[in-house]
């Protein structure tokens, strides 16, 4: 599982363009790294919607947004095309960068015990280093919380 201040774990995973693409590829610009349960849910069109409003906030501070869910290509597709999303979603259907940044959990749904993504979001520097880890986060807040925090960071 990643820890903070440590070289992020390296990955390759498809993303709704159908093409793969590499977090390593992404050095020299701020990645916020954001996992998220399930497309065209509430929730998770929610935190979607609102990081689609703020990228070119993100792009002003050097920095790309990448959500990572277990969905497949198609359906992260048609999220994108329904919510006009712009930026990267990876598809990990099984679970491999999901378990690396320790985001699958059990979690109680409708009374049950079913294992899941637990909503986290990472903020990986240009040299490829986690210097942010947020778990459990709340969809409606992680936006202005990643952004203030970047700009935190970038200040210092």
């Amino acid at each position: 599982m990643i820890e903070l201040n440590t070289l992020a774990p390296n990955f390759t995973l498809y993303g709704q363009d159908e093409q793969l693409h590499t977090l390593s590829d992404y050095r020299g610009k701020y990645v916020v790294l954001y996992f998220y349960p399930r497309d065209l849910t509430a929730g998770c069109s929610l935190q979607a919607e609102n990081y689609q409003a703020s990228l070119r906030e993100f792009e002003k501070i050097n920095a790309t947004i990448v959500g990572i869910s277990r969905d497949t290509v198609k359906r992260h597709q048609k999220f994108c095309e329904t919510k006009g999303l712009s930026f990267l979603l990876l598809a990990d259907p099984d679970e491999t960068v999901c378990e690396q940044f320790g985001v699958m959990q059990q979690k109680m749904m409708y009374g049950k015990q079913v294992r899941g993504i637990q909503r986290s979001t990472f903020i990986i520097d240009p040299q490829g280093v986690c210097v942010n880890i947020a778990r459990n986060v709340k969809a409606k807040l992680d936006t202005d919380a990643t952004l203030t925090l970047l700009k935190q960071l970038q200040s210092q």
